[in-house]
This record gives structure tokens, sequence and C-alpha cells, in this order.
């Protein structure tokens, strides 16, 4: 249209017009051009956001799901230690229950050691009075023999009323009569000494019963109300109930509380029995009322340890309360008992 214009003007438009025009054509084309791209690029521009969009909430949802997983881990791991916390502490509370009995015990346990050191001291001297007894019982025979043989002499020269005045008059003069007295005096003396460590030994003894009734008190401290009244029970404390038998029975032979000075340590064979979780140990078989229960719960049982024992078929049940020490009667006794107490225990941690 500019050329038609520039031929009927028959050249009278100035070529830098021309020029400028031209220039300013080739501009609108390059801005129609780029119009168009532009056009294109904003009709596929919300396909690219609702893309964008889409690709953000899945990353979103991803990360949720990790941080979800990840707080149930620290929930779990924050429940064990809480359980294992309340655990220490139970066993904690245990341990001081136990000290507090031990410091108790301390003065109860220094006055036997006393008594005890008293009666070998006492028995030591009996033995030694035993030895000069031995000696001067040899002498008074001797002297009884000449005695005899003089009174017998006696009687052959002498009336009846003389002998038993000259009789008499030589037994208040003779040593040996003053000798049988002085006999009868230290056999008076050792009499009393074994009086002495008679009553010593009673004392040792009935520390040793109270030890096996302290057994049963710190069992009854860890087990629940329960425990207490089936051992009131009697005979209803042997049944199992609701027919269920029970886990294992038979005996074995138990130890002491090590807060027992070592030469007091006597082991005790006693019945057992093991039923739901806890174990009541009896004088006997046939005996009704039980003589202690220990609680298996939050309990450890191991077998013979890699030392020496002074005992076979060996093996320890290790509470918060105290170690029980047990040897059983056979190896197969032995295998038998730990695969019961260890699967009772495990019963008992699933339970909890």
């Amino acid at each position: 249209e500019m050329e038609k214009r520039v031929q009927e003007q028959d050249g009278n438009v100035p070529a830098e017009l021309v020029d400028e025009l031209a220039s300013l054509l080739l501009t609108c084309h390059s801005v129609a051009d780029e119009t168009a791209d532009l056009k294109q690029k904003f009709a596929a521009l919300p396909g690219v956001l609702a893309e964008e969009q889409q690709r953000s909430r899945q990353q979103d949802a991803e990360a949720e799901a990790e941080l979800v997983a990840e707080l149930a881990e620290l929930k779990d791991v924050c429940m064990q230690q809480h359980a294992q916390a309340t655990t220490l502490r139970r066993q904690l509370l245990g341990l001081k229950s136990i000290q507090t009995a031990s410091l108790d015990r301390v003065v109860d346990i220094q006055v036997l050691e006393e008594k005890l050191a008293a009666a070998m001291a006492a028995e030591s001297d009996i033995k030694e009075e035993a030895r000069v007894l031995r000696e001067e019982v040899a002498l008074i025979g001797g002297a009884t023999r000449n005695m005899l043989g003089q009174l017998g002499h006696l009687a052959e020269t002498r009336g009846v009323s003389g002998p038993a005045h000259g009789q008499t008059t030589r037994e208040a003069n003779d040593p040996g009569v003053a000798l049988a007295a002085s006999i009868r005096q230290r056999r008076d003396s050792v009499s009393s000494m074994f009086e002495q460590v008679e009553g010593a030994r009673r004392a040792a003894r009935s520390s040793q019963d109270q030890g096996e009734e302290s057994d049963q008190q710190q069992a009854g401290q860890t087990g629940s109300a329960q425990a207490t009244q089936e051992e009131s029970k009697g005979a209803e404390a042997r049944r199992a109930p609701g027919g269920r038998p029970f886990q294992k029975q038979g005996y074995l032979t138990k130890a002491p509380a090590m807060s027992n000075m070592l030469y007091l340590r006597k082991w005790r064979k006693r019945w057992f029995i093991l039923h739901n979780g806890k174990l009541h140990y009896f004088k006997s078989s046939e005996s009704t009322s039980p003589r202690g229960i220990i609680s298996l719960d939050h309990a450890t049982v191991s077998g013979p340890r890699d030392v020496v024992e002074e005992r076979s078929c060996k093996f320890f049940v290790q509470t918060p309360v105290r170690l029980y020490e047990f040897c059983a009667e056979s190896e197969d006794e032995l295998v038998d008992w730990l695969r019961v107490l260890k699967q009772a225990v495990r019963e008992l941690k699933a339970a909890t």
C-alpha cells in the first residue's frame, strides 16, 4: 500500500521515509510473531501450574507420611524407655527395702557373732577340761584301787565299829577324796559350759528360722494380696484353681538368705510348686501351709555358673528383692526346672 502511494506521488516521497517505514514494518512483523508465541505460552501456563501443584502436593504427602512414621517410632521408643524406667524404679525400691532390712539386722548379726565366738571359746575350754579330767580319772582309778585294798585289809583286822571310824578318818585325810571333790566341781563347771554352748546353738538355730521367715516376708512385699491369701488358706493353696494342673512340682534344696553368716548357712530341702507365676515352697510334700511364696514377676532365671560350685545342679533366681539359690536332685531335674521357670517368666512379661 505504501509502494502504491509512492508510485502515485511520482517519486515525491523521500527515500529516508520509505526506509523508515520499511524498518517499522519489519518491527511490526517481529512484534506480531512474539505476540503469537506469548499467546501460546499463556495458553499452556494453566496446565504447567496444575502439574506443579500436583507434584508439590505429592511431595508434601510423602514428607507427611515419613514424619508420621518417625513420630510413631519415637513414641514406641519412649514407651519402652518408660517401661524400663518403671522396672528400674521398682528394683530400686526393692533394693532400698533390702538395705533397710539389712541395716536393721546388723546388730542382731553382731550379737550372734559374739555369742558364737563365746560358744567356740567355751567349746575349746571344754575340750581342755575333758583332757584334764581324763588324766585325773586315771589317777583316781589308781588311788581307788589302793584305797579298796587298804579298806579290805582294815576290814579283816578291825571290828565293825572300829573300821567304820577308821575309814571315816582315812577318807577325811585321804588326798583321793579331795581329788574326787575337785573332779565333781570340775564336772559341774563343764556341765555349765555345755549349757552355755547349747544356748548359743539354740540362738543360732532361731536366727536361721528367722532368716527363713524373712524370705517369706520379702516375697510377700513384691507379691500381690493374692499371695497372702493363698498362704493363709492352708490346703487350698496346694490346689490349682479351676482344676488346672501345676506347671511343675518337686523337691529342691534351697539356700538361706545371703545376710546370714557363712557358717550359719544351712541348705534345706523343700517341696516346691510352680503355679501362676509364683513359686510356693513347703516343708514337705505332705505340708498344707507354704513356708514362703516367691513371685517371678521381673525375675531372671540362670543356670550353673562357670565356676567351681560346692554343690552340683545349682541354679539361681534373681528377683527385685533378693537372689535365690537352689539345687536340683539331678541334671534332668535341673534342665526341667530351668525350662518351666524361664517359660513362666516369659509368660509374665508377655502379660504385662
